[in-house]
């Protein structure tokens, strides 16, 4: 099995997903309630330590998810989601 962890710009995301809906002839897509929307389009979790920490200790997600989302985090700096530390300089 294959766990992946997908990260987009807040204007991608929206465009990708605008016109996503909850409920379809498939099923119900289920959600957190801290992003579940009763109307409106779908929103997804910022990545950020809020989130990050209530889904790793969220144990009705997979140990494989948690993992995923937890290296995503560790190296959000290589993956270019956000600026990496300035280099110290040394004298």
């Amino acid at each position: 099995m294959l766990r992946i962890v997908c990260v987009f710009s807040a204007r991608t995301f929206d465009r990708i997903f605008s016109g996503m809906v909850a409920k379809n002839a498939e099923g119900m897509l289920e959600l957190p309630s801290p992003r579940r929307r009763a109307t409106g389009s779908f929103q997804g979790w910022p990545l950020d330590e809020e989130t990050v920490g209530r889904c790793l200790a969220d144990v009705t997600l997979v140990e494989g998810g948690r993992t995923c989302i937890a290296r995503a985090w560790q190296h959000r700096h290589a993956l270019g989601l956000v600026p990496s530390p300035s280099p110290s300089r040394r004298s």
